[in-house]
């Protein structure tokens, strides 16, 4: 059973929340790095509350992320449970202070060539395709 939380606007169907984009670290310049990260190794890195965690059976499922209208597609490559805690570096800022320091659930998401990162996806929430 997925555990994520559930959004819907009025005439959408229902769709699961996984999390959002963002990294724990911060590079030189004091910015998030998960579009560094993207480069090197690309896929995002995608957090949510321990709580809201959806299980490893879900690698492999197609996700969709959105923000401002802008849309990214991807598969989940890998999840794992409560191996981070958010620390001051942790973006975004208001995802860090609805986390506070409890453990976080942390999934990486790889993009489809089609949509590459840009650095409006920091932020970005991940749904479920």
């Amino acid at each position: 059973m997925v555990n994520s939380r559930v959004e819907q606007n009025a005439g959408e169907t229902p769709r699961r929340r996984l999390g959002v984009v963002g990294s724990w670290e911060k590079g030189p310049n004091g910015l998030d790095i998960s579009l560094e990260k993207f480069q090197k190794w690309g896929s995002v890195e995608v957090y949510c509350r321990l709580e809201e965690y959806a299980p490893l059976t879900l690698v492999g499922t197609r996700v969709r992320i959105e923000v401002s209208g802008l849309v990214w597609r991807g598969e989940l490559t890998s999840s794992r449970p409560g191996h981070l805690t958010a620390s001051p570096g942790f973006t975004p800022r208001d995802f860090a202070d609805e986390v506070g320091t409890n453990t976080v659930g942390h999934y990486l998401v790889s993009l489809d060539k089609a949509t590459p990162a840009t650095p409006e996806i920091i932020g970005a929430t991940v749904y479920l395709d």
